[in-house]
């Protein structure tokens, strides 16, 4: 798989929260917290803020992109039952 250039992701992550806002008046957290499937899932959704510095976003896009590749090797992560 290859990887997006961080300017990349971030534009198509741009792009694609402002799609998820057209239309609607609810704060960012809480339009982001509407795809949570988990009652931890959407208060964790509502708590984030930005990441101090590029380091630190690096590393939040590293594991993001492990937890991808694992989803792709191994399947589905099994939810089911968390609330």
């Amino acid at each position: 798989m290859k990887r997006l250039p961080l300017a990349a992701l971030a534009i198509l992550i741009l792009c694609v929260l402002t799609w998820i806002a057209i239309g609607s008046r609810r704060s960012p957290d809480d339009r982001l917290a509407d795809f949570a499937r988990s009652s931890t899932g959407k208060e964790r959704c509502r708590a984030l803020a930005p990441l101090p510095d590029r380091s630190a976003v690096e590393a939040a896009l590293e594991a993001a992109w492990q937890a991808v590749r694992l989803t792709e090797t191994t399947g589905d992560i099994p939810l089911g039952g968390a609330h």
